[in-house]
């Protein structure tokens, strides 16, 4: 599955239902989206997807990157013509308001790694949908991929800055592999592994990993 697949996939999740997700993201308390919010705009994407579900990380050959840990999974696995494909999806609001710096770039750097370490995959995605005043800003896809990758890039310095993130971290290489050590210019175009769909105060980044 390649990337323009996943693009087109959420292109036509959005033009099609972007209003209606818009008016329930703004019903279920917009500044703390539940994980019912999550659930609803994940399983939107999943009807234009190729079938296949949630997958054990056992069953896709994962490692179980926390000591002591023996159970965990992906949130979509499906399959695409030879390839295996797995997904990890998260909703992310521009600016955040959750408190912590780590609470984007932890979770996000957490399903980056889980999805690396699945040896059975051929095709990794990580799909950010974002919301909020950054996103209906946006002037263009790209201006919002670099809102999204410089929101990263804040939590990630802070996070540093705080001591919260070094050599024992576990998730802190996947930060410099998604890039988000780095600010991202103005001038700078949206990377080959990426792709951006906005809908209105609506969008979402995949990120080919």
């Amino acid at each position: 599955m390649q990337l323009v697949d996943v693009r087109n996939a959420i292109n036509t999740l959005l033009t099609s239902r972007g209003r209606h997700l818009e008016s329930t993201l703004a019903q279920v308390a917009t500044d703390h989206p539940t994980r019912g919010t999550e659930r609803l705009l994940v399983d939107e994407l999943k009807r234009h997807l190729p079938h296949g579900s949630g997958q054990s990380l056992r069953k896709v050959k994962g490692n179980y990157l926390t000591p002591g840990r023996t159970r965990g999974s992906l949130d979509y696995v499906c399959a695409h013509g030879d390839d295996l494909v797995g997904f990890e999806f998260k909703v992310v609001r521009l600016p955040r308001k959750k408190p912590g710096a780590l609470f984007d770039i932890g979770q996000l750097g957490a399903d980056a790694a889980r999805l690396r370490n699945s040896k059975s995959l051929t095709a990794r995605y990580l799909v950010a949908f974002v919301y909020g005043p950054l996103v209906a800003d946006a002037s263009s896809p790209r201006s919002l991929y670099r809102a999204f990758h410089n929101h990263m890039f804040v939590d990630h310095q802070t996070a540093l800055a705080r001591g919260e993130i070094n050599a024992k971290f576990r998730h802190h290489r996947e930060f410099r592999s998604l890039g988000w050590h780095k600010v991202c210019e103005s001038s700078a175009r949206t990377p080959a592994h990426a792709c951006v769909v906005k809908s209105g105060a609506i969008g979402a980044v995949a990120i080919r990993l």
